[in-house]
């Protein structure tokens, strides 16, 4: 098995893009966390969110 060959897996491309979802909305609540809100922060929780939720939709637990 090639490492090429993980991608075309729906469950693990959706379970990499969930887990890169979940680390911009981390990475937004972090920046949020320091008590001033900024747009950026904002987009990322919003971007994490939804990206978060087209890997769980890819994995198809989502229906």
């Amino acid at each position: 098995m090639k490492i090429t060959d993980l991608w075309y897996n729906l469950k693990i491309r959706g379970k990499i893009i969930e887990n890169i979802g979940l680390g911009v909305f981390v990475n937004a609540l972090y920046g949020i966390s320091d008590g001033t809100i900024e747009f950026f922060n904002l987009i990322d929780v919003f971007v994490g969110f939804f990206v978060m939720i087209v890997g769980i939709y890819i994995q198809g637990e989502l229906k």
